[in-house]
């Protein structure tokens, strides 16, 4: 008898278990421990607490089974993923290169997996928060994508995140505290500061503007300087970062700092440093080089640097997602992912 109850001991609680416990269906558990709206809060916090108590656990090999049914009989093909412009001008959005690789990547792979971007412009007095979030629940609209906010925002964005999978792009709207994608920022400066290394470069000098440090909270100049220092390169050059964001105002004070301490190579993300210095007598790369941190989609400068691969994070944004709404992961996760995409070295003209 004792052996009986050994074995039924260790027998894998079901939803079902659950169910007659709650005195509810098997698929109210389910949805329930899904965190899915529909669910009352009451409910959906009897339900869990129940299952923590039972030790329900939930079984892997059944959880692919359910996804996989879920893909083939439900799936996506219809199903919008929101796309929030929180730009009071919403064109200013698409204006950046890297922003517009975002979107041109998460269009596309949406497009592989069945679903369809739909953008909602939120900052423009057109569409209040309350209609939005009723048009997407009327619609069933469960997965949202944040690309980039503008520097600051006249308020902050403020949804029942516990309804939505989401996923954020960059830095930018940090007080919603979702999974998130971005450049290995980081990673990236301390690379080029690596590539430079190996060509013999031992001056470096590094220009930005505040905001941009502020957005990226100094990601790239924490590479830079980690790169300097690993490589005991000349550290009397103070980076320089510019208090206004309005890169055309910077140039009588990048030309004051570069004639100062004439690095050997200037790192950046404005493609203005290599006007201002062929303008006043420079040549690049002869005299100076440049390498450019961001590179965008298109310029009128092959510049070298780091090309961050805008379009994949866009990519990945989007499997990231679709796995969250196939398992049923909604609201503020305990612990947020940051997953951090490598840049690439480009050769270019300009180092």
């Amino acid at each position: 008898m004792g052996m009986t109850v050994t074995l039924l001991s260790m027998r894998r609680v079901t939803l079902r278990d659950i169910a007659k416990r709650a005195k509810v269906s098997h698929v109210t558990v389910s949805l329930a421990l899904r965190k899915h709206p529909r669910i009352p809060v009451e409910t959906r916090e009897r339900v869990e607490a129940l299952a923590k108590e039972m030790g329900y656990v939930p079984d892997p090999a059944l959880g692919r089974l359910n996804a996989y049914r879920r893909g083939a009989t439900e799936g996506p093909a219809h199903t919008v993923i929101a796309w929030i412009n929180y730009w009071k001008d919403p064109r200013k959005l698409d204006i950046y290169p890297t922003y517009h690789q975002y979107r041109e990547g998460a269009n596309q792979q949406s497009a592989a997996l069945g679903y369809r971007i739909e953008e909602f412009r939120l900052a423009t007095g057109e569409l209040s928060i309350a209609r939005f979030v009723t048009i997407l629940k009327s619609r069933g609209i469960t997965g949202i994508l944040i690309p980039p906010f503008p520097d600051n925002p006249e308020k902050q964005l403020e949804l029942p995140w516990e309804d939505y999978s989401t996923v954020r792009f960059g830095y930018s709207g940090s007080h919603i505290l979702t999974n998130s994608i971005s450049n290995a920022q980081y990673q990236t400066a301390y690379d080029a500061t690596e590539h430079c290394v190996k060509r013999g470069y031992r001056s470096l000098g590094y220009y930005f503007n505040h905001g941009g440090e502020v957005k990226t909270r100094s990601r790239f100049l924490g590479g830079y300087l980690a790169g300097c220092h690993m490589y005991k390169l000349k550290q009397s050059i103070p980076p320089l970062i510019a208090e206004t964001s309005q890169v055309e105002d910077h140039e009588d004070l990048f030309m004051d700092w570069y004639n100062a301490h004439r690095p050997e190579v200037v790192f950046t993300q404005h493609e203005e440093v290599y006007y201002w210095l062929t303008q006043n007598g420079f040549k690049v790369p002869n005299d100076v080089k440049i390498v450019h941190l961001a590179l965008p989609a298109a310029t009128s400068v092959n510049f070298s640097g780091m090309h961050q691969q805008s379009k994949q994070i866009g990519i990945q944004a989007v499997n990231l997602l679709d796995r969250l709404m196939r398992h049923g992961d909604r609201g503020i996760p305990e612990v947020p992912v940051e997953v951090h995409i490598k840049s690439n070295w480009i050769d270019g003209d300009t180092a």
